[in-house]
């Protein structure tokens, strides 16, 4: 059974709230200086091109929110975008928040090298700032799109050194 662990500081954040009454924590303004692991991946694909790949069951739809995250033309995971598909947009990046790891029989911790939650993110012009354009995540404990065992799939993260960012 996986098991989750954060994988993200918060080194400094200052936020308004909307209300103080606001059951789902919506903030109207604010930074967050987060540090972390932080990835590349291709830009948001338009859903109607015809090399776009939806998710099985899904109608074609100018408006989906959930997508695949992409990196150099592989899947990498499920994005649940904030809203839906805008237009043309930049690459975009994602910070892993938590990663997963397992238990062995024996009670030794091992790392899933692929699995993790994360924020999807774009930049907005600024010099390390971005936005949170959705989340991220790839939990699937089975063999990867292209048949990889779990154990021997990439740890998309591995060289990506930490780093402090804000998020606005």
């Amino acid at each position: 059974m996986a098991k989750v662990v954060r994988d993200v500081e918060v080194v400094k954040a200052a936020t308004q709230m909307a209300s103080q009454y606001d059951n789902y924590g919506r903030v109207t303004a604010g930074y967050i200086h987060p540090t972390g692991h932080l990835i590349s991946m291709d830009a948001r694909m338009d859903p109607r091109d015809p090399e776009y790949e939806k998710l099985p069951g899904t109608m074609p739809s100018r408006n989906l929110t959930i997508d695949y995250i992409r990196g150099k033309k592989k899947r990498h995971g499920t994005v649940w975008f904030d809203q839906q598909y805008p237009g043309p947009g930049g690459k975009l990046r994602v910070l892993r928040v938590a990663r997963m790891y397992g238990v062995s029989v024996k009670g030794e911790k091992f790392w899933y090298p692929s699995l993790y939650y994360g924020l999807v993110l774009q930049a907005t012009g600024k010099p390390g700032e971005y936005r949170r354009v959705g989340v991220a995540e790839n939990k699937n404990l089975g063999p990867s799109t292209e048949g990889v065992p779990l154990m021997q799939q990439t740890d998309l993260f591995a060289s990506s050194p930490k780093q402090t960012i804000v998020l606005v």
